[in-house]
């Protein structure tokens, strides 16, 4: 078969197009006066323009390439990044081995080739699939790295789960460009920008995993004695709060453009995001036209303004929301406001950053004409539960289903409460009871306050919607309220104290 020849210009100019195997010559620095082919296998990351990671054969061996070809940055990048691998290599920390770099024979890019560290697993991979056990065992092994990188004067910059490599038992750092040194002494870094590296790693778990933050404090503290940390994990609990609401931005920004997890069009006839993985003709013919698509469909609901609707899009169970235009006048409202569709999408994927269950957002049309919003539709996968006033519509409070839920509903309001964020409609009909988890639902009248007179108003009103789920059963009633104002005992007002005859 023959393959491809890649240059520099056909890297820059194919973008996500890049097709392999294809073969690639260059000079390593060790010997400039050799040209040698390098072939190319897989793709393991592309950031388009930038720089890629592939699987390559070179010299009959497997090893990994990172190419570098951003126009006018290759160069700097290639080299902050093999300073970086040194560094760590120099201060004994497990690293895959460098094993050379050089340019291109057309001298327009860079590349560094690097130890192929075979049945390798992400550490993202083994946690996604790991009990809550094996997860508070598997970050204590990472935070173990982090503080050997610390100790010896290092930062990663980066610090998610996919940049640790588990292979044998053993892990491994990846992704060395985002290493920087800031400490030249023996002591290492130091406490302030410790902690805030080791907030901003424990930042990208959901809420739940706060439970485990003191530990894994503890576990850090005592690896490096030195620093003399104060003994009470709550110093973490503001620097957890700041990165991860920083998190929280960056990953919210990224949804109005192309990224690696998403395709994005955006021009004068629709606005349209979805992920990169539903490209496929099922969902081309879907955007083609919503609504031939809908037919097939399963009603849910028809409503004025929203139709929701069950159907299947090339084998996965979807629910798909249309926002319905109600007139010129809403149309030209819209001038000025965000559509549901978008609010939906944005806020669904806040909540699953945050770790609170809600069916997975796949997909986001508007329709338009220049600035003006037509209709517009938000895709979810279809989730099988079943709606939590059904679930508890006989229950004793004192069963064991009740008192599930509502810890799961205590748990959502103290988390979303943490973070300013108001649901804006609580009824039970927009929280499901999933495979034994609370799933949210309706999310396009969720927003995150700003200003806190306006949260606490809004918050209340929050509260009190739901506990009016319940006003037909005084005995629910009354623990549902009881639940609530325990929520809310450390404000300075009674959001019951209008209801206190009741």
């Amino acid at each position: 078969m023959m393959m491809n020849s890649l240059d520099t210009h056909a890297l820059l100019t194919q973008g996500r197009q890049i097709t392999l195997p294809a073969f690639m010559e260059v000079r390593l620095t060790a010997s400039p006066e050799n040209v040698e082919t390098l072939e190319l296998l897989q793709t393991f990351r592309l950031l388009p323009g930038r720089r890629m990671v592939a699987l390559v054969r070179w010299k009959e061996r497997l090893v990994v390439m990172k190419l570098f070809f951003s126009r006018r940055r290759w160069t700097t990048h290639l080299a902050r990044e093999t300073a970086s691998i040194r560094q760590l290599v120099n201060a004994g920390l497990p690293t895959p081995a460098l094993l050379g770099s050089g340019r291109c024979v057309d001298g327009r890019s860079g590349f560094m080739l690097l130890e192929y560290l075979d049945n390798g697993e992400s550490v993202h991979s083994r946690w996604e699939c790991s009990p809550g056990e094996l997860r508070e065992s598997l970050l204590r092994d990472v935070v173990t790295l982090i503080a050997r990188c610390h100790s010896a004067g290092l930062l990663q910059k980066d610090l998610h789960l996919d940049n640790f490599l588990l292979q044998a038992g053993a892990l491994q750092l990846l992704d060395a460009d985002t290493v920087e040194r800031h400490a030249d002494n023996s002591e290492g870094v130091d406490k302030v920008k410790a902690l805030h590296n080791l907030g901003l790693f424990l930042a990208q778990f959901p809420l739940s995993n706060d439970v485990h933050v003191p530990a894994l404090y503890a576990h850090y503290r005592a690896l490096r004695p030195e620093l003399q940390l104060s003994a009470d994990a709550e110093v973490l609990t503001p620097i957890l709060y700041t990165k991860r609401m920083a998190r929280l931005n960056l990953i919210l920004n990224k949804l109005t453009r192309e990224t690696t997890a998403n395709v994005c069009v955006h021009d004068w006839s629709q606005f349209l995001i979805f992920r990169r993985a539903l490209n496929t003709d099922g969902w081309r013919a879907f955007i083609a036209n919503p609504d031939a698509a809908m037919q097939d469909g399963v009603m849910l609901k028809d409503g004025n303004s929203t139709t929701v609707m069950r159907l299947c899009i090339d084998g996965r169970d979807v629910v798909v929301k249309r926002y319905n235009s109600k007139s010129l006048w809403h149309q030209l409202k819209r001038l000025f406001y965000s559509t549901r569709a978008w609010r939906s999408w944005r806020n669904a994927h806040m909540l699953e950053m945050l770790g609170i269950a809600t069916p997975a957002p796949l997909l986001m049309l508007e329709r338009r004409s220049g600035p003006v919003r037509g209709m517009s539709w938000f895709v979810t996968d279809y989730v099988d539960g079943i709606e939590v006033k059904k679930l508890l519509q006989e229950k004793s409070v004192d069963s064991a289903e009740w008192q599930q839920t509502m810890a799961q509903f205590r748990e959502l309001f103290i988390g979303l409460g943490e973070y300013a964020i108001v649901h804006g409609d609580t009824k039970a009909t927009n929280f499901l009871s999933a495979a034994g988890r609370l799933t949210v639902l309706d999310l396009d009248a969720m927003r995150q306050e700003t200003d806190s007179g306006r949260y606490r108003r809004v918050r209340s009103r929050d509260l009190k919607r739901f506990v009016r789920n319940f006003d037909k059963n005084p005995q629910q009633w009354n623990a549902v309220k009881a639940m609530i104002a325990q929520l809310c005992k450390d404000t300075n007002f009674d959001i019951f104290k209008k209801d206190k005859g009741k």
